[in-house]
C-alpha cells in the first residue's frame, strides 16, 4: 500500500507544478533579471593578488635548534600576524590610505596570497604589494630586535661565566665545565651576529608581487543572473504550492476522491474543450463525436451504472452538484443518450426547476413538462417526448417555472408521477437543483434509487463538495459516486486534450417542429 500512496504524492506534486508552471516560470524569469540588471548597476570592482613565502626565522634557527618544528602552525600563526592591526595599520601609513585585504592561505605549502579588492586596478595591485611588504618589514624587524636583545642576553651570561672562571683556582675540576658552557655561549653570539646582518634574517619574502589587473572581478551579471534563476526557480516552486494550499477548488481525481472518503468513487473524468481550436456547437458529444475522450468518458460513467442496474434495484439516478454551474445538465443529457445507444429504454427528466436547461440539449421547447403534469393540465404521455434519431430514449421538460418549487418536491403527487415514469423504462436519469442552492436535491434524494454528484475541476469548492455529500447523507441519500467534470489535461488525470462544452446549450427556438436529430447535428 505504501508504494501506492508513494505515486499517489508525486502525481499529485506533479499535478500541482504543471497546473503552476506559469508561477514558476515567472518567479525563474523576474528574479534572473532583476539579478542581472542589478549587476549592471554595480561598479567595477578589481583585484590583485601578491604571494608571500613564510619560513622560519633566524631566531628560531638559533635558538630552536634539536626542538620539534610545525610547519602548518607556524603559517597559522603568521596569517595571524598578517591580519593583525600592527600590519595592516603599516601599510595603510605605506600608501597613504586605508588599506584592507584578505589572505588566504594553503595547508599544503608555505605561500600566503595577500587579495586587494578597489575599483581602480592600479590601487589594488598597489595595496596588495603594499601589504605584502609592510609583513616582511614587521617580520625583519621584529627578528632583529629579538636577535640584539639575545645577543646582549648572551654577551651578559659570557660575562658572568668569565668570573666564576677567575675566581676559581688554575686546577680545580669545574674550570672544564664552565669553559666548555662559555664555549658553546661563544658560538651561539657568533651565529646571532650572522643572523642579525642576513637581509632574510625575518623568515618572510614577497615571493610575487602583485599585477595590475586587466579585467574586474565584480560584478559578474550572467553569473549574478544564473543565481538568481535558481533562486527564483526554488522560489517560483514554494509559491507554486502555497498558491495550491490557498487554492480551494478541485484539481484531479484524487483531490476528488480524499474529499469524498472512502466507500465513495470517481466514477469517470469527463475532460474540457480547453485544448480544442474547433470547438462543437452542441454539447451532446456522445452523438456529434461519440470516438472522442469526452464521448468515452461517458461511457465509462454508462458502464458504471450499467453494472449496478444488473440486480435490478437500481433503476433511477438523481444527478446533481454542490452548486450552480459545474456541468451537471450536460452530464445528464450526455449520459442518457450514451445509455440509449446501448440498447436501453431511458427516460430523462428535469427536476431543476428554477433553472430549467435540459430540453435545450435535446432542441426541445419547454412550454409542457413536469409542471404542467402536477397540476393537470396535460398527461404523462403527453408531457414526455421521444428524442428523434435516438431509439429508447425519452425527455420529460419542467414545464413551466412554478412559483413554488420547493413545496412540488415535497409533494407525493410527484413520487407518483417518478414511479409512473419508472414503470415501463430500463433507468430514469433526473437533473435536480444543486445540493447547496436549495433543498430540492435532499427532498429527491428519498424518491430516486441513487444520487451521483458533478463536481467541475478548477472550479468546484473543497468545502462546497463536503458540505454537499454530508447534506445528502443527513438524509440517508444513496450516493453511488462522483463525476469530475471539465478536467485539464494538466491536472494529471487520465491525460484527456478536449471534451465538451460544459453546461453550452443551443438556444430554445420554442417549437417543436425545430426537435434536434442527434443524428444529424445542427450547423
Amino acid at each position: 500500500m505504501e508504494p501506492r500512496d508513494n505515486v499517489v504524492d508525486l502525481r499529485f506534486y506533479l499535478g500541482v507544478l504543471r497546473r503552476r508552471a506559469w508561477v514558476v516560470a515567472a518567479a525563474t524569469v523576474v528574479v534572473a533579471a532583476l539579478a542581472f540588471g542589478v549587476s549592471l548597476t554595480q561598479s567595477e570592482v578589481y583585484e590583485a593578488g601578491a604571494d608571500v613565502l613564510i619560513g622560519r626565522q633566524a631566531s628560531d634557527q638559533v635558538f630552536v635548534i634539536g626542538q620539534g618544528y610545525d610547519p602548518r602552525r607556524n603559517v597559522q600563526t603568521e596569517v595571524q600576524i598578517l591580519r593583525s592591526r600592527t600590519v595592516s595599520d603599516a601599510a595603510s601609513e605605506a600608501v597613504g590610505a586605508p588599506v584592507s585585504v584578505r589572505i588566504v592561505a594553503d595547508d599544503e605549502s608555505d605561500v600566503v596570497r595577500v587579495i586587494a579588492r578597489s575599483s581602480a586596478p592600479s590601487f589594488a595591485a598597489r595595496d596588495a604589494n603594499a601589504y605584502a611588504k609592510a609583513y616582511v618589514d614587521y617580520r625583519l624587524d621584529s627578528t632583529v630586535q629579538r636577535l640584539i636583545e639575545a645577543g646582549d642576553e648572551v654577551t651578559t651570561k659570557i660575562a658572568e661565566i668569565d668570573a666564576q672562571i677567575a675566581a676559581l683556582p688554575a686546577t680545580s675540576t669545574r674550570r672544564a665545565p664552565l669553559e666548555d658552557q662559555r664555549a658553546y655561549l661563544v658560538e651561539q653570539q657568533g651565529r646571532l651576529e650572522v643572523s642579525a646582518n642576513l637581509a632574510d634574517a625575518g623568515g618572510a619574502a614577497v615571493l610575487a608581487e602583485a599585477d595590475v589587473p586587466v579585467a574586474p572581478v565584480e560584478p559578474k551579471p550572467l553569473r549574478n543572473a544564473l543565481l538568481g534563476a535558481i533562486l527564483g526557480l526554488l522560489l517560483g516552486v514554494g509559491i507554486a504550492f502555497l498558491l495550491e494550499y490557498l487554492d480551494d477548488t478541485v484539481k484531479d481525481h484524487t483531490a476528488l476522491e480524499r474529499i469524498l472518503g472512502p466507500g465513495l468513487p470517481v466514477l469517470t473524468e469527463i475532460p474540457s474543450l480547453g485544448g480544442r481550436r474547433q470547438k462543437v456547437e452542441s454539447p451532446l458529444v456522445v452523438v456529434d463525436e461519440p470516438t472522442s475522450p469526452a464521448a468515452e468518458a461517458i461511457g465509462m460513467l454508462r458502464t458504471s451504472l450499467l453494472f449496478q442496474m444488473l440486480d435490478g434495484q437500481v433503476t433511477s439516478y438523481q444527478v446533481t452538484s454542490a452548486l450552480p454551474g459545474e456541468g451537471k445538465t450536460t452530464v445528464v443529457a450526455n449520459l442518457a443518450a450514451s445509455l440509449a445507444g446501448a440498447g436501453k429504454r431511458v427516460a430523462v427528466v428535469d427536476l431543476d426547476l428554477r433553472r430549467p436547461r435540459l430540453n435545450l440539449y435535446f432542441g426541445l421547447a419547454n412550454r409542457v413538462g413536469v409542471t404542467s403534469v402536477l397540476v393537470g393540465e396535460v398527461s404523462v404521455r403527453d408531457a414526455i417526448r421521444p428524442v428523434a434519431g435516438l431509439d429508447g430514449l425519452f425527455v420529460m421538460s419542467s414545464g413551466p417555472v412554478p412559483a413554488n418549487p420547493a413545496e412540488i418536491m415535497a409533494s407525493g403527487r410527484l413520487a407518483e408521477l417518478l414511479g409512473v415514469l419508472k414503470a415501463p423504462i430500463d433507468v430514469m436519469i433526473v437533473d435536480s437543483p444543486p445540493v447547496l442552492a436549495v433543498s430540492d436535491a435532499m427532498a429527491l434524494a428519498r424518491i430516486v434509487d441513487a444520487t451521483i454528484l458533478v463536481a467541475r475541476a478548477g472550479q468546484s469548492s473543497r468545502r462546497a463538495i463536503q458540505r454537499a455529500v454530508s447534506s445528502l447523507r443527513q438524509v440517508n441519500a444513496p450516493i453511488v459516486g462522483a463525476v469530475l467534470n471539465d478536467v485539464s489535461s494538466d491536472a494529471g488525470g487520465y491525460g484527456y486534450g478536449y471534451g465538451y462544452a460544459p453546461d453550452r446549450a443551443p438556444a430554445a427556438n420554442g417549437s417543436d417542429s425545430r426537435r434536434r436529430d442527434p443524428a444529424t447535428p445542427q450547423r
